[in-house]
This record gives C-alpha cells, structure tokens and sequence, in this order.
C-alpha cells in the first residue's frame, strides 16, 4: 500500500470518513455528480473538488457524502424531496443507504423520501421513485491508485471516485476492489 492509502484507510478507520466522487453509467457515461457552483448538477468529465466528496460511513451499508473544495462544511441531502447541499448531517435527510446490484451501486434515502433513489436518468439530478434501471446505477473509481473498479462494498476502498459510465462490452462481472 501507499503512504496516501495508508493515511486514507486510518482516517476512514478513526473518523469513518473517506474521500470520494460519483459518476453515472449509462446514458450519462462519462459525466460525474458535481457540487461545483454551490449545486448540483452532472459534470462532463472529473474537472476537480468540485465532484470530489468525502464520504460518511455509519455502518449497516449507510453513508452521507460531504462536499470538498468551495462548498466543503455541505453535505448532499434529499430531505424535503429535493436535491440539495445542507450543512452537515441534519438527520436521515443527508443519509444514504447503498445497494450493489452488480454494474454499480444504487443510493437508496433514507427517512421522509425513503422509497426514492439517486438518479442521474435524463442527464440531470434528481429523486426517482425506486431503482427503475441504469439511470439510478453509479459506478466509482479509486483516485488514489488510479484504477477502475468495482465493489461489494464501500469500506472496501479508502478513496472513491463515483462515476457515470457505460460497462465495457463484453464485461459480465466488473473485478472487485481490494485493498492489499
């Protein structure tokens, strides 16, 4: 390992906090979850802190995804049934609980909008009443070791970049992330 995932995995340890962004797979391949400009909105590509988030580890597969950069002390709410930075963790409305579904992962809310899921379907950002496909599906990719993967689950890697891309064709079990 190196010292930069050594330094990430202790920190996630100590203050179950990693750092992380989101991309859509799909129609929206290639764009990222972006907090750039005080909202939130798809990116063409990763442009910087902007689609950089930390991300909160509860335990029992829940997490709430911080902003970095301009609008670091906001994390990303669904509370009130909107898409929104709120500052820090209010309650359930900045929670998310994570599914893998084997291409990516859905995130499901939690609390008021419990039955509605991230979506990024239609090149924008909203809630979508349950996982309906792919639109809902994001995948992520290790920043700090530079490579593509996929995983069970999130504890798994201490430096996560969510993306939304397409599978390559031909892939029919993306390999799994692990930390040696």
């Amino acid at each position: 390992m190196k010292t930069v995932d050594c330094i990430a995995l202790l920190c996630t340890l100590l203050c179950g906090v990693r750092g992380g962004a989101f991309q859509a797979i799909s129609g929206e391949s290639g764009k990222y979850l972006s907090h750039a400009f005080a909202k939130i909105w798809l990116q063409n590509g990763y442009q910087g802190l902007g689609e950089a988030w930390d991300i909160q580890y509860f335990g029992n597969n829940v997490i709430a995804m911080h902003a970095k950069g301009g609008e670091e002390g906001t994390t990303l709410s669904h509370a009130f049934g909107k898409i929104w930075l709120q500052k820090g963790v209010q309650g359930d409305g900045e929670k998310w609980k994570y599914e893998w579904v084997g291409n990516g992962y859905v995130l499901h809310c939690l609390g008021g909008e419990t039955g509605y899921t991230l979506s990024h379907a239609f090149s924008k950002v909203w809630l979508q009443k349950g996982h309906q496909g792919d639109g809902e599906v994001w995948l992520y990719e290790n920043k700090g070791e530079g490579v593509v993967g996929n995983s069970d689950s999130l504890e798994e890697a201490p430096e996560v970049l969510f993306q939304a891309q397409g599978i390559p064709e031909g892939l029919e079990d993306p390999p799994k992330l692990t930390i040696s």
